[in-house]
């Protein structure tokens, strides 16, 4: 039988060994930093988690990364010109990277502090860890070349999880003759009034029907992705908030077009179309840029700030730019097999707003500056109202990233022109939702129904059909018969084209920090914009005379106001318990 005084001295003897020997601190020290990094992601302490990753990976593979990082930091500074140092190097290159990129802004916002001051805070917890561990290590410490090998498997299998392209099988049906290829343009984050700056969109419209008063059916990109993919309304169908993906509901228009023999792909730079959020369903190369596990950790964070304050997007954990999905996108519809389906996401014009530096406009910074972005947060969060200067500039931040957009738009809209068989190709080109700048004191998105956020650009390009403009709302949900019936599809539901049209409707669920979740519908007719949380208050705006929605009207007794009313508590009776889960805050949103 083992004594308590023979346990204490098994584990100083094995606490002993650790300590004093490099290999075995290293990888004690980062899978400690490992563990705590995983923690910090899983409770996500301060709000920032928008992106979950599967658990059971990310439960490897942080841990991994943390052990890599030691386990390389013990071999440099096992040689004898550094080997005092090797205990100091460990400290700092796990508990202390660990503390500084997750503690330093945990102790910022709460207690307004300036980086130099929490940094400090950091850096004094770390030299007291080095102290405590450095009495245990011995003066000429050891290192083992297994040490080396996990290192470099641990690098193989976190560049073999990074990668962002999936093949699956070829179409199997064979399409009926003459088929015309679909390409579906998103443009995130761009509302109605800023994307008329676009040439490109001018341009597209000239030979498009544009629909001039589209409505999207959420404030934030999942939904309305779906929406528009599936033809399904976001709020019936149950949303897993902890993947951030719906439930699989009906069929999306790459497995129907599939199955008819279509040739399907998409390329999508909003890293929350990855795959298994259930908008990539059916596609057959699907190219989106998914932040891999990798992206979550600690150290990459640190990384992605050093790119982000060099005016860089990280080659590791942000999204497509605009050029890079143009040239995707041109390469596939170049060498597809005909006819084909391709889907494509532009997000430069989501905050931070980037712009290229490639696009000369001198003196413009690449993207929103860190003071700014952290006065949005606040504000997103109903912590405290932005300020006029900050939301002006973010506008025209937003602005300027747009008319960078439109030069990769247009490079893509004109090789689709030079294709071969253009005459034969339907082009659709959208925006999920739109932006607010201070409008009623909101800033950002997926935090209201307001106009700003959900009247989007819409331009429908189809073989045979005159240019036209019709100022009927309409949803964008509607796109997806529309589509299907356009190349022969039948027995699915009227569509833009047909009279009537569906109603406008549009959900959204929030959780703000300190707020209980409030639920709200809208829906918009010919004349009017009524908003109807489920507190039972209202919002009713006459939006033709007063678009920016600024003076709410009285209550109204209108028969077109009781029939809105209506058609939003049919809406409200159809939505789905859990679908109303959503938590539409986040960077990427």
């Amino acid at each position: 039988m083992i004594s308590e005084h023979d346990s204490r001295s098994r584990g100083r003897r094995i606490v002993s060994a650790i300590v004093r020997s490099p290999t075995a601190l290293a990888i004690f020290l980062g899978l400690v930093a490992g563990i705590a990094d995983v923690g910090f992601i899983e409770t996500n302490l301060d709000g920032s988690r928008v992106i979950p990753y599967p658990a059971a990976l990310t439960w490897i593979f942080i841990p991994l990364i943390w052990v890599t990082l030691c386990l390389s930091v013990a071999s440099l500074f096992s040689i004898p010109v550094l080997r005092r140092h090797l205990t100091a190097a460990l400290a700092v290159a796990g508990p202390g990277l660990l503390l500084m990129s997750r503690f330093v802004p945990l102790l910022r916002r709460p207690m307004g502090l300036g980086v130099p001051a929490a940094s400090a805070i950091i850096v004094a917890i770390v030299v007291l860890l080095v102290a405590c561990v450095r009495r245990f290590m011995p003066s000429k410490p050891a290192f083992e070349v297994r040490a080396i090998v996990l290192a470099l498997a641990g690098i193989a299998g976190l560049a073999w999880y990074s990668q962002t392209s999936v093949r699956l099988p070829a179409p199997t049906g064979k399409p009926p003759a003459g088929q015309k290829n679909i390409v579906l343009i998103f443009l995130d984050t761009v509302r109605y009034d800023d994307a008329l700056q676009m040439s490109a969109v001018r341009h597209l419209a000239a030979r498009a029907t544009a629909f001039e008063n589209a409505w999207a059916p959420a404030s934030w990109t999942l939904p309305s992705h779906f929406a528009v993919l599936t033809g399904i309304d976001p709020w019936v169908v149950r949303f897993d908030g902890a993947r951030s993906r719906f439930d699989p509901a009906g069929l999306t228009l790459a497995q129907v077009l599939g199955a008819r023999g279509y040739t399907t792909a998409g390329v999508f730079a909003n890293p929350l179309l990855r795959r298994g959020s259930g908008v990539a369903r059916g596609l057959q190369q699907a190219y989106v840029a998914e932040s891999c596990v990798l992206c979550a950790s600690g150290i990459v964070h640190i990384i992605d700030r050093v790119y982000y304050h060099a005016g860089f997007l990280s080659p590791i954990c942000d999204w497509y730019t605009a050029p890079e999905v143009t040239a995707r996108a041109v390469d596939f519809a170049s060498r597809a097999q005909r006819p084909y389906f391709l889907a494509i996401n532009y997000i430069d014009a989501h905050s931070p707003y980037y712009v290229e530096s490639r696009c000369g406009e001198e003196g413009r910074p690449s993207r929103m500056s860190d003071a700014d972005i952290s006065q949005l947060l606040d504000s997103v969060y109903g912590k405290k109202q932005i300020a006029s200067p900050v939301a002006e500039r973010s506008h025209e931040q937003y602005r300027a990233s747009i008319r960078c957009l439109d030069h990769s738009l247009s490079a893509l809209l004109a090789s689709l022109e030079r294709e071969p068989d253009a005459g034969n190709t339907i082009v659709a080109l959208i925006a999920d939702h739109g932006e607010q700048f201070g409008e009623h004191s909101m800033i950002g998105h997926g935090n209201s129904l307001y106009r700003q956020v959900l009247h989007v650009p819409m331009l429908l390009v189809v073989q045979g059909r005159p240019a036209q403009r019709i100022s009927d709302p309409v949803s964008i949900s509607d796109l997806y018969p529309t589509l299907l019936r356009s190349v022969g599809v039948s027995g699915v539901a009227p569509g833009l084209l047909d009279v009537p049209r569906r109603p406008t409707v549009a959900f959204y669920h929030i959780f703000l920090r300190g707020l209980p979740p409030e639920p709200a519908f809208s829906i918009a007719s010919s004349r009017y914009h009524l908003i109807a949380w489920k507190s039972g208050r209202e919002e009713l705006y006459a939006y033709k005379d007063d678009p920016e929605e600024l003076h709410p009207l009285p209550h109204s007794d209108d028969p077109e106001v009781a029939q809105l009313r209506h058609a939003l508590s049919e809406a409200a009776a159809r939505e789905d318990s859990q679908a109303a889960a959503f938590n539409s805050l986040g960077y990427l949103q």
